[in-house]
């Protein structure tokens, strides 16, 4: 979920081990800034719950914190076999 940039509130919910009215009630009273789609669900981008999370002093769930880069772009490394002589 690292790359993820949008969530659901059942997915927040999820991610936040609560129920998923308690995140639209946050949402509903402006806690975390969110916005609805054409059908009425509402979406909640990564840079505002991460904000909510650090204004409520919660804590960020693992899932939520960037990779480091090295782990995030692996380097490949090409294997040549040594020339034998014939």
């Amino acid at each position: 979920m690292d790359s993820k940039r949008v969530f659901t509130t059942g997915e927040i919910a999820d991610l936040l081990h609560c129920h998923q009215t308690t995140v639209i009630d946050w949402a509903k009273k402006g806690f975390v800034k969110s916005y609805r789609t054409p059908g009425g669900h509402r979406r909640i981008e990564r840079e505002s719950l991460l904000a909510f999370l650090h204004n409520h002093k919660m804590p960020v769930p693992v899932e939520l914190e960037p990779k480091p880069k090295s782990a995030a772009q692996p380097t490949l490394l090409e294997h040549r076999r040594p020339k034998t002589a014939k």
